[in-house]
């Protein structure tokens, strides 16, 4: 079937309506003749990457609005569109965390935002809880480490240290991070 300029119409019109379902199988079709014919277009691709993540699939929607944005990377519009996707995987990647059992979830989802650049300091805190949940200290600290060197006075990295330190049996430290925190200080501030 060959789609013309009505189909694309249709489609959108669906979309409006709030009918991701119906409306992301045209723009597929329509996206597979583009192909097909050579004219690929980012702004189908884009409305595809929107339809996966309102039905409730924002893994299937990154994909999509990556591949949008590297057909035309200077569109803002993609870039704010795969902010809110991404923001949606790192809703899913703190509700999966909530329970040990998800672990291959969790790490997936990590993975994805890892890849694609979006882990902010709420996610590495997220998942250092994780690691500590886990008992993976080692890993934990290590990207504990990486959230300090971006965001060194932030008090509740600092805390995750002085609790991975007690669980690891590390004490040496202890008593300077009591008394600082007790004042109110950083334990680089004392010096």
């Amino acid at each position: 079937m060959t789609y013309i300029l009505s189909d694309v119409h249709d489609a959108y019109k669906l979309y409006a309506d709030d009918q991701f379902k119906e409306a992301l199988e045209i723009f597929i079709n329509i996206h597979e003749q583009s192909v097909n014919e050579k004219k690929d277009s980012a702004f189908i691709i884009q409305y595809i990457a929107i339809c996966y993540d309102f039905l409730g699939d924002p893994l299937k929607a990154a994909l999509w609005i990556n591949k949008a944005k590297s057909l035309d990377p200077y569109c803002l519009g993609f870039e704010n569109t795969a902010d809110i996707i991404y923001e949606n995987i790192s809703r899913l990647f703190t509700k999966a965390s909530g329970n040990i059992k998800n672990s291959q979830e969790v790490y997936r989802l990590f993975d994805v935002l890892k890849k694609n650049g979006r882990v902010k300091s709420n996610c590495q805190f997220v998942m250092i809880c994780f690691y500590m949940k886990e008992k993976k200290y080692k890993a934990a600290r290590e990207m504990l480490d990486n959230a300090l060197e971006r965001n060194p006075l932030d008090s509740d990295f600092i805390k995750l240290r002085s609790i991975i330190n007690l669980k690891e049996g590390n004490t040496s430290n202890l008593n300077c991070l009591l008394e600082s925190e007790k004042n109110n200080l950083l334990p680089f501030q004392r010096f």
